[in-house]
């Protein structure tokens, strides 16, 4: 999943793009942008979109520090929700559990 398909830094290739697979599609999504691409994706409402409507349909979300600066989206660590940040201990396990 990508703003953009096409290949991206290295040899990653995103099978979907964000207009084209809203989060409502999926049952768990993550968000690991890295702390360059993040700046960037701040900026692309169709991403920040992308995950308000993942908050919004109660889908388990996990997260990584980097993550944390898409906050206007909603994406804040809370475990009652299933919103997990999975850079902490236990992170992914909270996910999984959240996820099923």
């Amino acid at each position: 999943m990508a703003p953009q398909v096409g290949k991206l830094k290295g040899s990653l290739k995103p099978d979907m793009q964000l207009d084209a697979a809203p989060s409502a599609l999926f049952d768990a999504v993550v968000a690991l942008p890295s702390e360059e691409s993040v700046k960037s994706l701040v900026g692309i409402t169709a991403v920040v979109d992308w995950l308000r409507n993942a908050v919004a349909h109660l889908k388990a979300i996990g997260f990584n520090e980097e993550a944390d600066q898409l906050d206007q989206a909603g994406i804040a660590a809370d475990a009652k929700r299933g919103i997990v940040d999975i850079d902490r201990a236990g992170g992914l396990e909270a996910f999984a559990d959240s996820a099923k």
